[in-house]
Order: C-alpha cells, then structure tokens, then sequence
C-alpha cells in the first residue's frame, strides 16, 4: 500500500506542476498495482482531459 500512495500524490504533484506525462505514469502505476481503483481512474481521466486542453 505505501507504493500506490506514492504513485498517488507524486501523480497529484506532476498534475499540480502541468507535467502531465509525468503524472499520467504514476497514476498508471497506481493502475498497475490496483486496477479497479476509482481514485486512480478519475486523476488518469483529469490528466487526459488537461492534456489536450493545453
């Protein structure tokens, strides 16, 4: 569990930062590690979306 928490938050920093590769890795590693994590799912969605927006 400590792993997923670190993909978590370090995907929220690289989010916060606009490093949207960076952030879509971790919260795919998250993915990786919990699949059906909802969490997890939506920051990969907010990520998409914001990539293309910019």
């Amino acid at each position: 569990m400590p792993e997923y928490k670190f993909y978590i938050d370090d995907g929220n920093k690289w989010l916060r930062k606009g490093h949207y590769k960076n952030a879509r890795y971790q919260f795919k590693k998250a993915l990786e590690l919990f699949p059906d994590d909802q969490l997890a799912k939506e920051k990969l969605n907010i990520v998409n979306l914001k990539s293309k927006m910019k």
